[in-house]
């Protein structure tokens, strides 16, 4: 069934597209997001994991990731876009996802099609392996804004990341994917939260022509384990105060 629709690149993206191309939301718990009944523990610094604000006195008997890692904080706390951008794709790099084969980019273009006109995504930060496939998207915007407004921003860059990854095979000579889950982030100021983006060929088919896919596609939302979620889901309006409202530390944890 066509559908009116105005063509957008992914940064005008909305609600209302994922309604026009029938994507809804479903908030799950850690276990259900990962798979795994218990998470693996992560080798992060003690002084990161147990202090939303850097410690007052000297850092100098500390490592270089634990300075960098306040410096990175306060910055993302208190400025732009730009600012948050670096905070994640250090929490990134601190996590060893930039390692081996895996290469941490920032804002490559990802053409894709809608209502027959080419349109760009532009993810924040793409987890690329050598060979080109993107696994791994995030987007980021400074304190005032809210991870509900990036989410649809998500969803069309999964869409053209796996119209990207598909071009990548067929160029390879090996057969395309029909079907591929990103892994995802939005960071709205500090405040991350995870989604698990499912991408079919008939979604990206229906967004290509305007129409509306009969086959529902759900996305899993994943707050992370916070003193407070209520709280933390409504946070990023404002700069955070109380050390119960700060997710930084103990969303490393996942």
């Amino acid at each position: 069934m066509a559908i009116l629709c105005s063509v957008k690149s992914s940064h005008q993206w909305t609600e209302s597209e994922l309604h026009t191309f029938n994507v809804s939301t479903i908030g799950v718990d850690a276990s259900t997001f990962f798979g795994v009944k218990e998470l693996p523990v992560v080798q992060i610094s003690p002084l990161i994991l147990n202090n939303d604000m850097k410690p007052r006195g000297p850092l100098s008997e500390v490592s270089n990731d634990d300075r960098l890692f306040f410096s990175y904080l306060f910055c993302a706390l208190t400025e732009d876009k730009a600012a948050v951008n670096d905070f994640a794709q250090f929490i990134l790099r601190l996590l060893h996802f930039g390692n081996g084969e895996r290469f941490i980019c920032s804002r490559m273009v990802l053409p894709f099609t809608m209502y027959e006109k080419t349109v760009l995504a532009k993810p924040d930060i793409s987890i690329v392996k050598v060979d080109g496939e993107h696994l791994l998207l995030a987007q980021v915007d400074k304190h005032g804004t809210s991870n509900a407004d990036l989410l649809p921003r998500l969803i069309a860059e999964a869409i053209a990341a796996f119209g990207e990854n598909n071009r990548i095979l067929a160029q390879q000579g090996r057969p395309i994917l029909h079907q591929k889950t990103f892994p995802a982030v939005s960071f709205a100021g500090v405040t991350p939260m995870f989604y698990r983006i499912p991408v079919t060929q008939q979604l990206g088919d229906a967004v290509a022509r305007g129409e509306y896919p009969p086959q529902p596609t759900v996305v899993q939302s994943l707050v992370p384990p916070v003193p407070n979620v209520q709280l933390y889901s409504t946070r990023s309006e404002a700069c955070p105060t109380h050390k119960a409202d700060r997710p930084s530390s103990n969303a490393l944890r996942l």
